[in-house]
């Protein structure tokens, strides 16, 4: 079952109402200096399915010596036969949220840069270009906040004949990333705001 992330945040992380006030921010520095879009640590992971086959690999946020689900770097999935499906950098970013000591800050990663798209053959299909957008996002601060997206702005290089429908760039816009813990979350970019669903596991 779908949950609007404001709920979702409510009944999960059991923030405040919107008009507690904040002295200070929670975890504001938890990954370091990210003005970059990149942590001060990270470390590389292997996903792998149930049968032992690796899916994807790239770089994680670390935060107390430990991985997270936060991409960074280049990352790579594979189809089953090993091939690459995809390739592309992340980033990481933040935004304001207002919590049950106050102010917290939320993080998320967003596509950068070129990416490319391959067959099960190894031949690349088509590539894209995500650009930085500021966006702005509803939490339970009063205002909201403004965040950084990775969109497709413009047309893609198309080979092989491949000529992307608009649904597909929507969807290649969206991030959809399983936390270990509470679900999975899902963020989707439309008409200059991110919207956020989670689905509880």
């Amino acid at each position: 079952m779908k949950v609007h992330f404001l709920i979702a945040l409510v009944a999960v992380l059991g923030c405040s109402p919107a008009t507690t006030p904040q002295l200070a921010v929670q975890d504001n520095n938890k990954f370091g200096d990210i003005t970059d879009g990149l942590p001060d640590q990270t470390q590389l992971i292997s996903i792998k399915d149930e049968l032992g086959q690796l899916t994807a690999q790239g770089q994680v946020a670390v935060f107390e010596g430990k991985p997270t689900d936060i991409r960074v770097g280049l990352w790579k999935e594979f189809y089953g036969n090993g091939k690459v499906r995809n390739e592309g950098q992340y980033k990481i970013g933040s935004y304001l949220q207002c919590c049950t000591g106050g102010a917290c800050r939320q993080f998320y990663y967003y596509r950068t840069g070129a990416w490319q798209y391959f067959d099960p053959n190894g031949l690349r299909t088509f590539a894209v270009n995500f650009e930085p957008e500021i966006l702005s996002i509803s939490t339970l601060c009063e205002g909201g906040d403004k965040l950084v997206f990775g969109l497709i702005k413009s047309i893609p290089i198309t080979s092989r004949n491949k000529q992307l429908t608009t649904d597909e760039i929507y969807e290649l816009q969206k991030i959809t990333f399983a936390d270990q813990i509470l679900g999975t979350w899902t963020y989707t970019p439309l008409n200059g705001e991110l919207h956020i669903e989670y689905r509880r596991k």
